[in-house]
């Protein structure tokens, strides 16, 4: 027959078992024998001599108060204040925990007052902004894609995009707004959020089918002075060196003004660019812009090594083009962006010129 041994209950130690417990360590008892003598756990004798070691006493020691969920008429009321725009500024889950202690009496942490606020159906929504569309831009939209549906892809590899972007720490924000699904947005919930010391650089760059093909930092705000610069310094060497002197190549670049000042337009017109031809761009239409990617892309490796100060950013920036341009024969990111392009024109001629999801 097997015989089934029952495990050995213990019981709490009391105050004066403790101190026995303790005097018989000092007298130089081991724990074992202690805690055979006493009836306990080995665990239960050595908890009683790390408390008075660290503590000087063998009392419990009282935890502190444990912080309190959060009840369904906190959150209730935590609603109707977030979703009252333009009143009380609830940004973040730590401005709803102090909102709670300093209103309601409630202590929680952030995470439980994050959870609870989900629970209740409130959802940080980020806002995305959408370009602007008119009846006009939409026809130029349906016109341009229906016009470049056809080129070749051998003919696109020869289309260079460009454009001007401010990349750091706080370039790419986001805003959201805490709200329930199925309500309205209100223009007063629209939070920021952004770094407390915001470090950006302006950045001018082309890329092409290949990665990028030349970039240029500046400081002072963009002008058409200072893009014929760019165009002379940065893009013409590059093109020459990319297509040869007598190679065409096609610039793509939006409806900015500095990109369509008279100056640059003269620029545009000397013999130097008779071999580059300038696109006829739709207003309003990033999503046609295949740089609008590439910037997020670079975005995202900046972020990767932390910079932080300007030096450190302007230094990753270099790094980050060079690694991206050196993982294009890996990731073929650019050559697919390219060969999205005529899915891009087909998605504005179905949405018939309204945005679309690129």
């Amino acid at each position: 027959m097997e015989q089934h041994h029952e495990p050995k209950k213990y019981h709490r130690l009391t105050e004066q078992e403790r101190i026995s417990a303790l005097l018989r360590h000092q007298n130089g008892d081991s724990s074992h024998t202690i805690a055979d003598d006493i009836g306990c756990s080995y665990v239960a004798v050595l908890n009683t001599l790390k408390r008075f070691n660290k503590y000087g006493t063998v009392k419990d020691i009282p935890r502190p108060a444990r912080k309190r969920n959060v009840g369904p008429d906190a959150i209730a009321a935590l609603s109707r204040a977030m979703l009252r725009p333009r009143r009380i500024q609830i940004n973040t889950s730590r401005d709803a925990t102090q909102w709670l202690a300093q209103h309601r009496g409630v202590v929680a942490t952030q995470v439980t007052v994050r959870t609870a606020m989900h629970k209740a159906g409130l959802r940080p929504y980020v806002i995305q902004r959408k370009p602007i569309s008119t009846e006009r831009i939409r026809a130029a939209r349906r016109e341009f894609a229906h016009q470049q549906m056809g080129v070749s892809q051998h003919r696109l590899n020869r289309w260079i995009f460009s454009d001007e972007a401010s990349v750091g720490r706080a370039a790419h924000a986001y805003n959201y707004i805490w709200r329930k699904k199925g309500t309205p947005l209100f223009e007063g919930r629209q939070l920021s959020v952004a770094a407390q010391d915001p470090v950006k650089v302006n950045i001018w760059a082309a890329i092409s089918h290949t990665g990028f093909l030349c970039f240029r930092l500046y400081e002072e705000r963009m002008t058409g002075a200072l893009y014929c610069t760019t165009m002379e310094e940065d893009l013409l060497p590059a093109l020459h060196e990319r297509f040869g002197a007598m190679g065409h190549s096609c610039l793509v670049q939006d409806n900015a003004r500095y990109h369509t000042a008279r100056v640059v337009k003269e620029l545009f017109a000397t013999e130097a660019w008779k071999k580059v031809k300038v696109l006829d761009f739709p207003p309003y239409s990033p999503d046609l812009n295949l740089i609008e990617n590439a910037w997020t892309r670079l975005a995202r490796v900046v972020d990767d090594l932390e910079p932080r100060n300007r030096s450190d950013l302007l230094i990753a920036l270099h790094i980050a083009i060079d690694h991206i341009n050196s993982q294009e024969r890996k990731t073929h990111y650019f050559r697919n962006l390219y060969k999205s392009f005529p899915v891009r024109c087909q998605e504005v001629i179905r949405a018939k010129g309204f945005p679309t999801k690129f």
